[in-house]
């Protein structure tokens, strides 16, 4: 039988947090916020701060972030060397529609999501496959059966990653990713 190997994923951390403190849930999620359009035509709610971690009493959340941001470093990057968070911030959408279209981090190496507070009606992160010169220049028709049959992860060309009260997701900065969801 053919053997296919996965020689350069993409280093996607997922950890839920099982110890969450949510007197500094709700310290974030009662900050100051303003409307920001950001990279869309549908404007959020985004803290004033743009480094949450550091302004706000959130010792245990910081902590846990910071532990997982190491862990990701050592075996994604294969780096002890100490990252520097650079920016933090929060965005919250109150009944509208979840929406920040595809972008990517470029002043960073690894983009983090953290969910304060998610329901079932919390749109996830979703990340895109890149594309580029490894694109295919003949182009066919994906059978769906096949793909979810087979449930190869390079069939893909996106995967949300499901919200979560708790949820910290780390990628790498210049991966392409969005929100897209109802309101919540």
């Amino acid at each position: 039988m053919l053997d296919i190997k996965e020689l350069f994923p993409i280093p996607v951390g997922i950890i839920d947090n099982e110890n969450i403190d949510y007197s500094e849930h709700d310290l974030l999620l009662n900050a100051e916020y303003r409307s920001v359009t950001g990279n869309g035509a549908i404007p959020f709610l985004g803290t004033t701060s743009q480094y949450v971690l550091n302004d706000f009493d959130i010792p245990n959340t910081k902590e846990f972030i910071e532990t997982a941001l190491k862990e990701y470093a050592i075996r994604s990057l294969c780096t002890e060397d100490p990252l520097r968070v650079t920016n933090s911030w929060c965005i919250k959408y109150e009944g509208i529609p979840q929406i920040l279209t595809e972008h990517r981090h470029p002043n960073s190496i690894i983009s983090v999501a953290y969910y304060v507070q998610a329901s079932n009606n919390s749109a996830g992160l979703t990340l895109y496959k890149e594309r580029g010169f490894g694109s295919s220049y003949v182009m066919w028709d994906y059978d769906n059966d096949l793909m979810h049959r087979n449930n190869d992860n390079w069939s893909w060309e996106w995967q949300t990653i499901t919200a979560m009260t708790g949820r910290l997701i780390l990628f790498p900065s210049w991966l392409r990713h969005s929100i897209n969801g109802p309101p919540d």
